[in-house]
């Protein structure tokens, strides 16, 4: 399941890390959407 950011708080499944350069998904939710959309790539 992606994250919908019209259903769902970002809080509740992401993170900052390094300084806030990345996104970390701290839910199955998070961890997935981060993944597949290559949020750090």
């Amino acid at each position: 399941m992606f994250f919908n950011p019209q259903k769902q708080l970002w809080i509740e499944h992401f993170a900052w890390i390094n300084g806030a350069t990345q996104v970390i998904g701290v839910t199955a939710t998070g961890r997935v959407t981060v993944t597949a959309l290559r949020i750090n790539q």
